[in-house]
């Protein structure tokens, strides 16, 4: 049963008014590169006022890399989604989200197998 369960669509800037420090964990995977660059301080900042405090924000992208198969990822995403996505270096990630959460790194950062070039960090409210 699907009682508990509900569908919306809301953009994530608009969650905080009712829904602010309401979630123990907010994950976004292989979101930021479709996000335009004048947006991503908004949307982390709304994501991390989501958190409850001790709340935990998993991030995981990954950085371009010369390679034929970043070169059709980027393809696909560039031409078949549309988007203008451009990917950010882990450590452009780091200060992006360290600027949302108090200025502090993340608790856990490490590369995501089977590439080199996927990387997560783990960033946690102040409790």
């Amino acid at each position: 049963p699907t009682d508990n369960v509900s569908f919306r669509q809301i953009a994530v800037t608009d969650l905080p008014k009712t829904h602010a420090g309401k979630f123990d964990l907010i994950v976004m995977c292989d979101v930021l590169h479709h996000i335009p660059p004048e947006l991503r301080a908004e949307i982390v900042a709304a994501a991390r006022r989501l958190l409850a405090p001790g709340g935990c924000f998993v991030f995981k992208d990954w950085e371009r890399r010369p390679t034929p198969i970043h070169w059709i990822a980027y393809a696909a995403d560039r031409w078949l989604t549309g988007d203008r996505v451009q990917y950010v270096t882990k450590a452009e990630a780091e200060t992006l989200l360290a600027s949302e959460f108090d200025g502090t790194g993340p608790k856990i950062s490490f590369r995501v197998r089977p590439w080199h070039n996927n990387f997560a960090l783990l960033m946690q409210a102040s409790a």
